[in-house]
């Protein structure tokens, strides 16, 4: 089962050392939201309500998008047998806030993977994937339509965030990062300033109409280390935001977050990617002016972050690897918070809009009696 957020990161093996930036002090309204999330108090310990989900053999989940507490849908695939060579057909799953079921002949006569979803409402469901596809819930059924690919190939969508008529979807284009927004009728690709050599748009953030943050990673050419590369949209053009690096490491991007005005953060993996994989997370804020390092967990805690949420004021992150996947950071560090299961392989991280934190993964109360597909979710805070 490969439980990776992205194709490329489905490994991680040795370990390497973590680097840090210093950290400069936040000013402003960032300095008083890190005073509110560094200040002591006291809080129950969350539980996890647990759902199991009906993941058949050859079926996978890459993406949820929840509308309420009794209502959501997860996406994803199945390996298809249905002729001489397997390939791979869309998947849907709706949630009825007891049990998940798969929604056969949601998306009909369409090949290849959805790999993301969002939702602004229970009428306003999106999700994206191979081959320019993207499927739209409108609270009545699901439609087909196509984001425009470039000279350099099909579109592939890896992430997807917004509403109405300010939808984006990014991922890659043959072998450069790509962008397209939904005007209301169809899909518009964007320009986008790209980095040397290959790129992709693994992670996308609608904090507003002209408020827009997109990161993922390139590779300048082949053997090169990859970078993290960050781009932001103004309500008429995308730039380039100068992003952080790790001396001599691969950093590959999983996800970003707008946790509030001025407080933008960004997570994935360091390590040598063409050798021994990714072996330490890494998390990093902007305060509207510079990346402030955050430090990385315990060697023994993620491999990699998969995801990002906000849980009330509290950034939280799920990873891949390690004795600790669910970690939460306190205002000063990364700190470990309770998981679904004493073994724990989370794949997919989000929040509802009531707040309500969801979880997709794979898990057992001891890693030798196997794990089985669940969902969890934590109320909100």
């Amino acid at each position: 089962m490969s439980i990776s957020r992205r194709s490329v990161l489905r490994t991680a093996a040795a370990a390497v050392p973590a680097l840090a930036w210093g950290a400069a002090a936040p000013t402003g309204a960032a300095a008083a939201t890190a005073r509110e999330r560094s200040a002591p108090r006291e809080q129950a310990t969350p539980q996890w309500q647990v759902t199991p989900f009906p993941l058949r053999n050859d079926f996978g989940v890459s993406g949820l998008a929840m509308t309420g507490a009794a209502a959501g849908f997860a996406v994803g695939y199945q390996v298809a047998f249905w002729g001489p060579v397997p390939y791979d057909v869309p998947a849907v799953w709706s949630w009825d806030g007891a049990r998940w079921t798969e929604v056969e002949g949601a998306v009909t006569g369409a090949s290849g993977r959805l790999y993301a979803a969002t939702a602004a409402g229970p009428a306003d469901v999106w999700a994206v994937g191979d081959s320019g596809l993207a499927v739209h819930w409108d609270g009545q059924g699901w439609s087909r339509s196509t984001v425009p690919g470039t000279a350099g190939g099909a579109f592939s969508g890896f992430a997807v965030a917004g509403a109405g008529s300010a939808v984006w979807a990014v991922g890659r284009a043959g072998s450069s990062a790509a962008a397209a927004r939904w005007n209301g009728s169809s899909w518009e690709g964007a320009a986008l300033p790209l980095p040397p050599g290959t790129s992709q748009l693994t992670a996308v953030r609608v904090a507003g109409p002209g408020d827009v943050w997109a990161a993922g990673d390139y590779q300048a050419s082949s053997g090169a280390l990859y970078r993290p590369f960050v781009v932001h949209w103004d309500g008429s053009t995308w730039s380039q935001v100068a992003a952080p690096s790790y001396p001599n490491l691969d950093v590959r991007v999983l996800d970003l977050l707008v946790a509030g005005p001025s407080e933008v953060w960004l997570a994935g993996g360091t390590g040598r990617y063409s050798q021994s994989g990714l072996r330490n997370a890494f998390a990093t804020r902007w305060d509207g002016t510079a990346w402030n390092g955050t430090r990385t967990p315990p060697a023994t805690d993620p491999h990699y972050f998969l995801g990002l949420s906000l849980r009330g004021t509290e950034v939280w992150g799920v990873g891949y690897g390690g004795d600790s996947p669910v970690q939460r950071w306190t205002g000063s560090s990364w700190a470990v918070a309770p998981a679904p299961f004493a073994f724990t392989q989370p794949g997919v991280f989000t929040t509802g809009p009531d707040g309500t934190t969801w979880l997709f993964g794979y898990g057992a109360p001891d890693a030798r009696t196997g794990a089985d597909p669940f969902t969890a979710r934590l109320p909100a805070s």
